[in-house]
């Protein structure tokens, strides 16, 4: 692995870019371990009943639109957001990756493999259906 450092002065605020031939666990350690230098940028603002909460982004399992709302699903929860999927996509960690027009998943969550072995949930997808809640395995 190749570690680079440019210094730009002109930049409005530092930037981080990993570029890997594929996604794997290294390279998401990688940056969940950047991502915690800074941990007041790891929470999203989401609305619940005319609530505002700051979530955690590594409770987010995935952001989807549904009619003119963009919804936020933690395991336990659903959330709202103002923000565009666009904006959210631009915005996020690389552990989140937009999958189809309408959805982002936070990776890390979704595909978490060991020795060939799911660990943590899997990616259920219906193309009639669209993104199926996640089942534990």
């Amino acid at each position: 692995m190749k570690v680079k450092i440019e210094i730009d002065p002109a930049l409005a605020e530092d930037e981080v870019i990993i570029r890997c031939r594929r996604m794997e666990e290294h390279i998401l350690r990688l940056q969940q371990d950047i991502a915690k230098a800074e941990p007041e940028k790891n929470c999203i603002s989401l609305q619940d009943a005319g609530t505002s909460y700051f979530v955690p982004l590594d409770e987010i399992l995935f952001f989807e639109t549904e009619g003119k709302h963009i919804q936020a699903h933690t395991a336990s929860r659903l959330y709202l957001t103002e923000h565009k999927l666009y904006e959210l996509e631009e915005s996020l960690p690389g552990s989140f990756m937009r999958i189809s027009k309408s959805t982002i998943v936070n990776l890390y969550l979704f595909h978490h493999k060991e020795s060939g072995r799911i660990q943590r949930r899997s990616v259920l997808w219906d193309a009639k259906e669209g993104l199926c809640v996640p089942q534990l395995l």
